[in-house]
């Protein structure tokens, strides 16, 4: 049995929900595509708040501890080089067809990145040519 709008609100009222109680559940369950909206809405604001936290409470005079520098220096590495197993981590397996594009896009992105110390430009330049090559070979 499917519910109306108009059914639904007075359903809520009926079962001793305010009226706007009905809007706001009709706005946050069963929006449809606007949900997608939302989430995203949500995710962009928990982001941009995560990022603001350490100029919030790192500002002015208060200081960075020091094992926070050092992670500071060190994560960036460590992520590329997570990023990298991932990347190949099929490779030995399927060496025509994702492991020699893999490696020698991986070959690109840190060439590419030593040349012009520009990580935007690496990255581009990698997937361009790992896709190129995944295409012709």
């Amino acid at each position: 049995m499917q519910l109306s709008v108009r059914q639904y609100g007075i359903l809520m009222e009926e079962a001793g929900f305010a009226w706007y109680y009905s809007l706001l559940v009709s706005l946050t369950v069963y929006t449809g595509a606007f949900q997608f909206v939302l989430t995203t809405l949500l995710s962009a604001i928990c982001t941009q708040g995560l990022r603001a936290l350490p100029f919030v409470l790192f500002r002015k005079e208060r200081k960075m501890p020091q094992w926070m520098e050092r992670l500071g220096k060190v994560l960036p590495s460590a992520i590329v080089a997570v990023l990298i197993v991932y990347c190949l981590r099929g490779a030995r397996h399927d060496l025509s067809g994702s492991g020699i594009p893999g490696g020698i896009g991986v070959l690109a992105v840190a060439g590419s990145y030593r040349w012009k110390h520009n990580t935007l430009l690496s990255i581009v330049l990698g997937t361009a040519v790992y896709m190129l090559l995944i295409r012709i070979m």
